[in-house]
This record gives structure tokens, C-alpha cells and sequence, in this order.
């Protein structure tokens, strides 16, 4: 079966220099008919101008991958360290059994968060980084280290350019589409839409459209049973 998310069905809130559009529950946005998609509990695309800060947070047991596209971003954490966050990395943080921290934007920042519940709780908290690349024929893995049985590939495609994707029917998968216009299964997506497949077996053909680049994530999770 596959779902679609268009994007203009995503909650919206704002919060001073903050803009975030949710494709689940999260916050103040409540729509009792999103609440995740099997592991994946939380999905968000925010935008925090330079200056802006979330203040000290609690997270615990759940996988937090920040996929940042523009700016950077700065933590600081319980025990008094600090950690930079540069457009084009993307950080997994394991909140294990709790962490703590605060987030302010250096620069004007553009980023995409998932939460992912993870298959054990209540385990050590770790933080993993690592680099997009800068470009790619085809999907990459980025190595995450998720508590989950769970991989998030990446793909930026020229205008004209296409790939294909192999989905089994034990998974699930969500495609999001994080930047240009792309036809997937004779639809057309643009930027902020997505597409999700549970208790399907199928290949996917996706194509970039116009002449601008196409920016995408396929997440593939465990599937309904």
C-alpha cells in the first residue's frame, strides 16, 4: 500500500524565529490520524533564524537524526560541552536513557529532523556525525549508528536524471522529497511532499524534473509485523 503526504497537508507552527512544518503530531500541532509511521514517530522540516534557540530540552529513548541543509547550529549540552552542527552534516543523536541540551542557530538554519523509536531503552546515550556527499550517482547510506533496524539513504539527481529503488514487502519505507520536483510512479512531487510503503513489494523509478537539482532521503524501517 502506498501513502502519500503532500505538503500541504503538514501542520504548521511558529514560535518567534522558528517556522516548522510536521508531517505528525508534534508540539502544538495535534491531528489525532497522524501519530508516526511504524518507527518513525516524528517528522520535521524547520526553519530557526541566526539567533534563535530552543532552550534546554529532555530527550529519552528515541534516535534523533538532524539532516542539516543550510546554516549551522550549536548545542550545549548538560555537562557544559558544546557541539557545531555545519550545513551538509547530519548528526544521529541516541538519547538512550536521557540527555539534555540546548540548540541556538549560528547563521540562519534549514533542517529536516526525524525521531525514530528505537528496538532497546534505556541504553547509553551517543552522538554519531557524518558528511552528505557533495555528490552522488545514485542513493548513499549514510552510516548512522540507529538503535533501530532502520537505513536512511540520501540522492540529489540533476534535472533529466533519474534512479530506481527496490522495496520489499517486509519493510516500510518513506520518501521524502527535501528540495526540486521529481516524478515518482507517475506523480509529481515537489519539495516538502513525501510517499510512504508498507506491506508492498515494488520498484521505484524516480526522475528529476526542470532544471534544477533534486535533494532526497529514503528511509527504510521494519515493517508491520
Amino acid at each position: 500500500m502506498m501513502l502519500a503526504y503532500p505538503a500541504n497537508t503538514w501542520g504548521q507552527t511558529e514560535h518567534g524565529g522558528e517556522k516548522s512544518r510536521h508531517a505528525f503530531c508534534f508540539g502544538d500541532y495535534f491531528a489525532p490520524d497522524k501519530l508516526g509511521f511504524g518507527a518513525l514517530r516524528v517528522l520535521n522540516e524547520t526553519r530557526l533564524v541566526a539567533g534563535g534557540e530552543w532552550q534546554p530540552l529532555r530527550r529519552a529513548n528515541m534516535d534523533i537524526v538532524t539532516l542539516l541543509l543550510k546554516g549551522s547550529l550549536l548545542q550545549r549540552h548538560a555537562d557544559g560541552t558544546e557541539s557545531r552542527l555545519e550545513a551538509g552534516q547530519v548528526q544521529c543523536l541516541s538519547a538512550g536513557r536521557g540527555v539534555e541540551y540546548a540548540q541556538r542557530a549560528a547563521d540562519d538554519a534549514h533542517f529536516w529532523q526525524l525521531w525514530i523509536q528505537p528496538n532497546q531503552v534505556n541504553a547509553a546515550p551517543h552522538i554519531s556525525l557524518t558528511q552528505l556527499p557533495a555528490s552522488v550517482t545514485g542513493w548513499t547510506s549514510l552510516p548512522l549508528a540507529l538503535r533501530q533496524d532502520g537505513q536512511l539513504q540520501w540522492a540529489q539527481l540533476a534535472g533529466g536524471q533519474s534512479l530506481k529503488a527496490a522495496l520489499q514487502n517486509a519493510r516500510r519505507y518513506w520518501l521524502q522529497i527535501l528540495q526540486g520536483e521529481v516524478e515518482v510512479c507517475g506523480k509529481r512531487l515537489e519539495s516538502g511532499d513525501a510517499l510512504a510503503w508498507q506491506d508492498e513489494a515494488c520498484a521505484l523509478e524516480i526522475s528529476a524534473l526542470g532544471e534544477g537539482e533534486a535533494k532526497l532521503m529514503l528511509l527504510a524501517l521494519p515493517g508491520c509485523g
